[in-house]
C-alpha cells in the first residue's frame, strides 16, 4: 500500500501528475473530488467505507484514501496509522525516506483499569476479536480462497486453528523444510527464503528499495496472481511477547527476562540466544511507565506487507487486542510472554489438536518437528495443503 503524492520518484508509477502508487489502488468520485483508495477496514469492504471515511469517519484496519484536490492531496488514515509517513515540503510518501521529517502516529489507550481478568477471560476475549477480524476479511476477500501461511510457531498456529473453527474453505501453506540439506554457512535471510519457498516472478524499483527497508518483505512471495494470506505477523507485539516487552516487564517485577525463562518454556531459546541483546535502557519502574513504553514501541512497529495486488492480512492487527492484555495482571503477562499461554487456550477453545502442532520453542530450526510428527491427528488438513 504505497504511495508517493505532491512530487516525483522512479520508485512507484505515476498514475495522474503528482501521485505515484503500487498496484491495487481503487478510485472513486464523491461530488467534485477524486479518491484514491486501497486496503481494508474492520467493517468490511473498504469500497463501502469510502464515503463515510471522506466524512471524517476512521474505522481500524489496514487502508488508506487519498484525496486529490486542485492545489494537492490530502493523505486520510486510521487513527492508528499503519504505516511510517515521510514529510519533506508539501511531499507525502510512506516510502522510506532517509533525513525526511516522520510524522509520528501514536496508540489511543484508556487508562490501565484496576480490575484484572483472569487469562482465561482474556483468552475467551481475544478468540472473539480475532474471530471478527477473520469473518471480516472471508466476507470481503475478492481474491479467491485465502491461504493460512503456517510457520511452525504459535501466532500462525492460532490464526490456523480458528480459521479452521470457521470455514473449510482455506488453502495451506505449511512448507516442512528438508533440514538436512540446509547449507549453514548460507545467509540466515537465504536459508528462511528457502524454507518458505519464496518466489518472485517480477520485481520493481519499488520492491528492491523495500526490501533493504522493512524485514517482513523478504519472506513475501511476489507473482502476477492477486492473493489473500493470512499471516501471523504482529502476534508478538500486540500480544506482550516481545523479548523487549518481556524484558521491561520482568524488570517492573525487579528480574529479567533470562533469569525468568525455563528450559522446557516456549521463548527460553529465543530469549537466551548469545546474538541477542535485551534492552538495558530501563530500570524497574511503575506498571504505568512500563505500558508507556511498551505504547511507545507498538505506536512504531510497522510491518505493512501489502504490495501491488497482494495481501497478507493479519486479525492480530488491532488495537483492542492490546487492551484486553493490559487488564491483565504483570504476573499474568509474563506467564503469557514466556509460554504463550493465552494463544493456547484459544486454540484449546476451538480444536485442542492444533496445539499438538506447536513447535516446542520459537524460531527454531526444527519449528515442523511437532507438525510432521502429529499432522496426521487432524486428517482433513492434509487436504488443504498447497504442494
Amino acid at each position: 500500500m504505497f504511495f508517493y503524492i505532491n512530487g516525483h520518484t522512479d520508485l512507484l508509477p505515476e498514475v495522474e501528475p503528482g501521485i505515484h502508487l503500487d498496484a491495487g489502488w481503487r478510485t472513486m468520485e464523491i461530488g467534485h473530488c477524486k479518491l484514491y483508495y486501497k486496503g481494508y477496514t474492520d467493517k468490511g469492504n473498504l469500497e463501502d467505507q469510502v464515503n463515510l471515511i471522506y466524512y471524517g469517519a476512521r474505522p481500524a484496519g489496514i487502508w488508506t484514501v487519498i484525496e486529490q484536490h486542485s492545489d494537492g492531496h490530502v493523505v486520510l488514515s486510521p487513527n492508528y496509522r499503519p504505516y511510517p509517513l515521510y514529510k519533506k515540503d508539501k511531499t507525502l510518501t510512506n516510502v522510506h525516506q532517509l533525513d525526511w521529517e516522520e510524522i509520528p502516529t501514536s496508540l489511543l489507550v484508556e487508562e490501565i483499569s484496576p480490575i484484572k481478568i483472569t487469562l482465561d477471560e482474556a483468552a475467551v476475549q481475544i478468540l472473539a476479536i480475532l474471530k471478527e477480524n477473520m469473518q471480516n476479511i472471508l466476507d470481503t476477500n475478492k481474491l479467491g480462497k485465502p491461504r493460512i501461511i503456517f510457520s511452525g510457531g504459535i501466532d500462525s498456529l492460532c490464526l490456523w486453528a480458528v480459521l479452521d473453527s470457521m470455514t473449510s474453505e482455506y488453502e495451506l501453506w505449511a512448507d516442512v523444510p528438508d533440514l538436512e540439506s540446509i547449507d549453514t554457512t548460507q545467509d540466515i535471510k537465504q536459508q528462511l527464503q528457502e524454507f518458505h519457498r519464496v518466489k518472485r516472478t517480477y520485481t520493481t524499483p519499488l520492491i528492491e528499495h523495500i526490501l533493504e527497508k522493512y524485514w517482513g518483505y523478504e519472506l513475501t512471495s511476489i507473482d502476477e496472481k492477486p492473493r489473500a494470506n493470512i499471516v501471523g505477523f504482529w502476534g508478538d507485539e500486540v500480544m506482550l511477547r516481545n523479548p523487549d516487552h518481556i524484558d521491561i516487564l520482568a524488570k517492573h517485577k525487579g528480574t529479567t527476562a533470562k533469569e525468568l525463562v525455563k528450559p522446557d518454556d516456549y521463548m527460553y531459546k529465543y530469549l537466551m540466544k548469545s546474538t541477542y541483546e535485551l534492552s538495558n535502557r530501563f530500570s524497574r519502574s511503575s506498571e504505568a511507565v512500563t505500558h508507556a513504553i511498551i505504547q511507545m514501541w507498538l505506536s512504531n512497529d510497522f510491518q505493512m506487507w501489502h504490495l501491488d495486488e497482494h495481501i497478507h492480512y493479519s486479525p492480530y492487527f488491532d488495537i483492542r487486542i492490546y487492551e484486553v492484555m493490559r487488564k491483565l495482571s504483570v504476573d499474568d503477562i509474563l506467564q503469557h510472554g514466556l509460554t504463550a499461554t493465552i494463544q493456547r487456550k484459544i486454540i484449546d477453545l476451538v480444536n485442542s489438536k492444533f496445539n499438538l502442532l506447536l513447535s516446542a520453542q520459537k524460531n527454531t530450526e526444527f519449528n515442523f518437528e511437532n507438525y510432521s510428527k502429529n499432522k496426521h491427528e487432524i486428517p482433513h488438513i492434509l487436504d488443504k495443503l498447497v504442494k
